[in-house]
């Protein structure tokens, strides 16, 4: 008998042994594609990881929903990795699930190590849920792909190879690490960690009231030249005014309510963020206009001028477009919600009572309570606001250097309070901008 007939063969069929190792390499690099291409375009760190931490932060949401589901998930995918790996581990198949298994190890070990960086440069330690949920899959796959890692040194009496002892120490070490990203979340997954406390039932802090509040959406015409220059971020944007409402019982209607007009930060101009914010003041008997506009934009110059930034102001030349697209918002809400001929639904909510832009609040998050100046000039060259005027500027960012844009604030009416929060440890906008403001 031919003795080469005796030597073992592998089937053409089983990956090489190098494929695990690069399957796992490929996952762990996928996800930091899109990043370095940004960074090579120019982006910044913060524009090129934006999408992850907006990823993080959407998955946080849902997680905290129900943080013990997540537990006995992930113990139930440790579980079935394990029974998976004990039952068809001898099968010929098998090698080709590790290699897809270690693409997939790559890929959750990239989201850590994106989390942990943006964990360093942003979230200081508020989102906790979602990697200890990449945790979990981490170790759900360990099971899936290999056999416990104990005992390390000795097996059976013998002592284990050199290759296979240190592979042994790094399963257990990656265990380990998984454990570190898992403790910080196991108090709020066994619904014992600190938490505030409930929403009183009335006052400050309560739920929206006394009244229910309606919003109907008003999309205004972009003025063409700002159209052009709209950017990705915002480019499926049909750009609205939100208009909220109370609800307010016919016998208790007044012939009056205040208007109030709310502007969002860079990058966010959806309603569910700043929904609750518009819904609190509108509920106390206000009529809220939440603006979207086109903060994404990118005029001739944007990539070749010198940044100046001082005193709360800068010289972006963005403030351009912005400035005009509010302009065209504003036009849009005085001839749809204050002129004689005003939305039907108006009338269907509010009656007979008139909206009064001389009882004006105005405000904004981040460049929205930067641009809430540009919109205080264009309320006051209204004769809006003269009646009383509240501005809140949260964690605000810089205003236009350029006195056209700005505004003459000198032309605040003598009832005007104003109101200013900034952030005691701000990583994107510094409390510098709001100081000076």
């Amino acid at each position: 008998m031919d003795e080469t007939a005796l030597e073992p063969h592998k089937s053409p069929s089983q990956p090489p042994l190098w494929a695990l190792p690069v399957a796992f390499l490929g996952g762990l690099v996928s996800l930091f594609i899109e990043p370095f291409f940004l960074l090579f375009q120019g982006k910044d760190s913060g524009d090129a990881f934006w999408s992850h931490a907006l990823r993080s932060l959407d998955w946080t949401f849902i997680l905290r929903q129900s943080p013990f589901l997540i537990l006995l998930f992930g113990l139930a995918l440790i579980y079935a990795g394990y029974r998976l790996r004990s039952e068809f581990s001898d099968r010929e198949w098998w090698p080709w699930v590790r290699v897809g298994g270690g693409f997939l190890l790559g890929v959750t070990f990239s989201l850590v190590v994106i989390h942990e960086l943006l964990d360093i440069a942003y979230f200081r330690g508020a989102f906790i849920l979602a990697v200890a949920a990449y945790a979990l899959v981490i170790l759900a796959l360990l099971a899936l792909l290999f056999v416990w890692p104990l005992p390390i040194f000795t097996r059976d009496g013998e002592p284990i190879g050199r290759w296979q002892s240190a592979g042994k120490t790094l399963h257990l070490v990656v265990i380990m690490f998984c454990v570190w990203l898992l403790i910080p979340a196991i108090p709020a997954m066994l619904g014992v960690a600190a938490a505030p406390p409930s929403a009183p039932a009335e006052g400050y802090g309560s739920s929206p009231g006394p009244y229910s509040v309606n919003t109907q959406t008003y999309a205004y015409p972009m003025p063409a030249e700002v159209e052009a220059m709209i950017g990705d971020i915002e480019g499926d944007i049909e750009f609205s005014i939100y208009l909220t409402l109370p609800e307010i019982p016919a016998d208790e209607r007044m012939e009056t309510m205040p208007l109030a007009i709310i502007l969002h930060g860079f990058g966010n101009p959806y309603w569910e963020t700043y929904v609750d914010w518009a819904t609190h003041l509108s509920a106390k008997g206000m009529a809220v206009a939440f603006i979207q506009y086109p903060s994404d934009v990118h005029p001739v110059g944007v990539d070749t001028f010198d940044l100046i930034e001082a005193q709360g102001m800068s010289n972006h030349p963005q403030h351009i477009p912005r400035s005009a697209a509010i302009a065209a918002a504003i036009e849009h809400l005085n001839e749809t919600a204050l002129g004689g001929n005003r939305s039907a639904w108006i009338d269907s909510v509010i009656g007979n009572t008139s909206i009064d832009p001389s009882h004006l609040w105005v405000g904004g998050h981040s460049l929205g309570a930067g641009l809430t100046f540009r919109t205080l000039d264009e309320s006051l060259a209204r004769g809006w606001g003269y009646g009383s005027l509240f501005i809140a500027l949260e964690a605000p960012y810089a205003h236009s250097v350029d006195a056209e844009l700005r505004g003459d604030m000198s032309q605040l009416p003598a009832n005007t309070l104003v109101h200013i929060a900034i952030s005691e440890d701000d990583t994107s906008v510094s409390p510098c901008y709001g100081v000076w403001h």
